[in-house]
């Protein structure tokens, strides 16, 4: 009886014993087959890295859209160098830093094309008005002029309207309302976040009218009191003195303040052009008065 047990503990322990043998023989094997797939894809890795490398690294670079800036300079400002993976470019980020670099580029876009090309897409800065600032320094008042672009972007803050009129030629002049700051080389920041759209779209309005003239002033500090000067008068002051009121309806405004002075005033015409409304409430009455 007593042998019979112990032959059968002997089988029990040899049965263990194989079992534990094949899960090790069976874990090897599988560490093997992952030892072997992890050196082949880090070959086929190395491989694709090395063929990227060999056919699609960046060799060659073109500029369109402007003649102002190299292939060197914008690379240099992106961050780029001859032989980066293409693949691997961000051109969000790179088109970001050009900006930042060229205060008159307003947009870059950077377009990868296989194998082995960059090309640049360069859209510069248009400038579209300038408005005086004044500080009080050591030695009294400092009054500068700040060249602004269509996106609102400060291009350039120069000493005297001369130096302005020389570099720029006639740009329309617009009295700002309150700025948060005000940068050169940054977007302007209005204090009121109202404020920051209606300066452009009223001056494109005005560059199809009889108002945009050499001498235009847009005075919008107050957004319900807007009014444009232009022109020069034999008495010294602005020709036509354009009362818009509030920024509502301001295409109708200028369109029916046009129309007025082109078909019902004489040529030696100057005084107020009165087109204003207040509140929400449409245009229903307009006129003119010489001064």
């Amino acid at each position: 009886m007593n042998d019979r047990i112990f032959e059968n503990e002997n089988d029990i322990l040899e049965q263990e014993l194989n079992e534990r043998l094949e899960q090790k023989v069976r874990r090897r094997t599988v560490v093997m087959w992952l030892t072997g797939a992890l050196i082949a894809l880090a070959i086929l890795t190395g491989l694709a890295f090395l063929v990227m490398k060999i056919f699609f690294s960046v060799n060659e670079a073109a500029v369109k859209g402007s003649e102002d800036y190299t292939v060197e300079q914008l690379m240099e400002a992106a961050g780029i160098e001859k032989g980066d993976l293409l693949l691997l470019i961000n051109g969000s980020k790179a088109g970001k830093a050009i900006t930042e670099k060229f205060v008159m580029i307003e947009k870059a876009d950077i377009e990868k094309v296989l194998p082995d090309k960059l090309v640049f897409t360069i859209k510069k800065e248009t400038p579209l008005f300038w408005f005086e600032n004044s500080a009080y320094g050591a030695d009294g008042e400092k009054t500068s002029c700040a060249v602004v672009s269509q996106s609102q972007r400060i291009l350039e803050v120069l000493g005297s309207r001369e130096e302005l009129r020389e570099k720029y030629g006639a740009l329309p002049e617009v009295r700002m309302p309150d700025l948060a700051y005000a940068l050169e080389g940054k977007t302007i920041k209005f204090k009121e976040q109202g404020d920051s759209d209606y300066i452009p779209a009223l001056l494109a309005c005005l560059e199809n009218s009889c108002f945009f003239d050499e001498t235009l002033v847009l005075d919008a500090r107050v957004r319900f009191d807007i009014a444009v000067y232009s022109g020069e008068a034999p008495d010294g002051g602005a020709k036509y003195e354009v009362r818009l009121g509030n920024k509502n309806y301001f295409e109708e405004k200028i369109s029916m303040a046009d129309g007025i002075a082109k078909n019902k005033l004489e040529s030696s015409f100057y005084g107020l052009i009165d087109v204003s409304t207040s509140g929400n409430e449409e245009l229903k009455n307009a006129y003119a008065r010489a001064r």
